[in-house]
């Protein structure tokens, strides 16, 4: 028995979730990192992607800070691409976005502004891999209702409607008790769990960035050439043949979590193919066979 709880304690472990942190500055992105990660291991000054993996309540959690949506000194030119490296770099894409704002006075000018440069990058269809999560840094915030602060405020209400109305709040202050803490990110962990299930276990990818979205191969080669040095065009061509290994090797796992998500879904069609071959006379394996390569190519689409 135990060699059973502990294979069932590595099969959950091995659930790997890619999640993405977008916010403005000074929304707590990477503080509200190492809260989840329970550890400092995010820059607070990031200017560029950082991505960071670790098991978290029995999940394997890879969390993809972004730089500010609007960086100081930095042209959209420049930051877009760095941005957008949260989905080229980490095919075929993440599971779900954690919007982050701080419980602060900021105007409402601000917050429409980071729905904006969301819609702008992303594209509407990113709301639906998205959670809103409220970060406070102190004890006065603690004391504003999160409830009274979206009702009062028309930009924040529309976005979490946006995200059909999955918001978490998290307190990254350091005297905040700890067990709360880790209560309030078991929290935030189901919710991304709830994502996961309602869009069938599907990663956000390329194709459903703005303007049709997909990238050529000539252009990522183009874009690891630029933005990982002088590497030229062979390393590049390196970094797209591990790029595809590791796109690969994340539809097996994807395939195997959406295997576990509807376990009872596939006894069900198990023994109806069982009664079905039995009282038709229809070659079992057959049929077993196709059902097994249908689902698996509808759930790598």
């Amino acid at each position: 028995m135990a060699g059973t709880a502990g294979a069932q304690n590595y099969i959950r472990v091995q659930q790997m979730y890619r999640v993405v942190l977008l916010g403005d500055t000074r929304a707590g992105k990477s503080s509200l990192a190492n809260t989840i990660f329970g550890e400092d291991v995010f820059r607070a000054d990031n200017t560029g992607c950082q991505a960071e993996t670790k098991s978290v309540h029995g999940r394997r959690i890879t969390l993809i800070n972004t730089p500010d949506l609007f960086s100081p000194g930095r042209s959209e030119e420049e930051l877009k691409p760095e941005i957008l490296r949260c989905i080229t770099d980490f095919p075929p894409g993440p599971h779900a976005f954690l919007i982050v704002l701080k419980v602060d006075k900021s105007t409402e000018q601000q917050q429409q502004a980071v729905t904006e440069k969301i819609c702008q990058y992303f594209s509407e269809e990113a709301f639906k891999y998205a959670a809103v999560v409220f970060t406070q840094d102190d004890q006065v915030s603690e004391g504003m209702r999160i409830q009274d602060f979206i009702d009062k405020n028309k930009c924040v209400s529309d976005l979490v409607k946006k995200c059909k109305s999955r918001y978490h709040t998290i307190n990254n202050y350091k005297q905040c008790d700890n067990i709360s803490s880790q209560s309030q990110v078991a929290e935030l962990l189901n919710t991304i769990n709830q994502i996961l299930k309602e869009n069938k276990g599907r990663c956000y990818t390329s194709k459903m960035l703005p303007q049709g979205g997909t990238c050529s191969n000539a252009n990522k080669m183009a874009y690891l050439a630029s933005t990982r040095g002088t590497a030229g065009a062979a390393g590049a061509e390196r970094g797209g043949v591990k790029e595809a290994v590791r796109w690969a090797m994340q539809k097996m796992i994807n395939v195997k979590t959406w295997i576990k998500t509807y376990s009872e879904l596939m006894v069900i069609v198990f023994f109806s193919l069982l009664l079905t071959c039995f009282f038709l006379k229809v070659p079992f394996f057959g049929i077993l066979l196709t059902v097994i390569l249908f689902v698996s190519l509808y759930n790598l689409i």
